[in-house]
């Protein structure tokens, strides 16, 4: 199958710093939106389908950590967690961008989620669906690991 594409790079000169307000190293991200990890809980997701007329996929959202929750929105309430023995700083809450209202399949902008989510999810004129995260440490974690609260 030929698609046209480009190859895009980023050289390690390129510095992009996490917010300062929220920092807690100096934390720097490369290609990710602002924060090098974003965590949602299963269960916020499944709230969401609940109350949209078609139900969509986390991957609307982009997450690099999804968390089986039996509660939507509990990870809100986590100050810091540990998934192996990588400890993971909850920075703040997820602003919204307009990305997770376009379909992946047909690449058209909808309402939705957007609309949906600004009827409860709204604060300051931004909508919030899940965690930015900063780690504290280098490590790797994988499908599967135990995600530990500890605070």
């Amino acid at each position: 199958m030929d698609i046209n594409c480009k190859l895009v790079y980023m050289p390690d000169s390129s510095i992009r710093f996490v917010e300062k307000e929220y920092a807690h190293n100096n934390e720097i991200v490369s290609f990710s939106d602002e924060y090098p990890l974003l965590l949602i809980g299963q269960g916020s997701l499944d709230d969401l389908n609940k109350k949209l007329k078609i139900p969509i996929g986390m991957e609307r959202f982009r997450p690099n950590i999804v968390v089986a929750t039996d509660n939507p929105f509990e990870e809100d309430e986590w100050k810091q967690i540990r998934i192996n023995s990588i400890e993971v700083i909850m920075a703040k809450p997820c602003a919204r961008c307009a990305v997770p209202s376009i379909n992946p399949v047909t690449a058209a902008k909808e309402k939705e989620p957007g609309a949906t989510l600004a009827q409860f999810r709204m604060r300051d004129n931004k909508i919030y669906f899940g965690q930015n995260l900063l780690p504290k440490m280098n490590g790797q974690i994988s499908c599967g690991d135990l995600l530990e609260i500890i605070k």
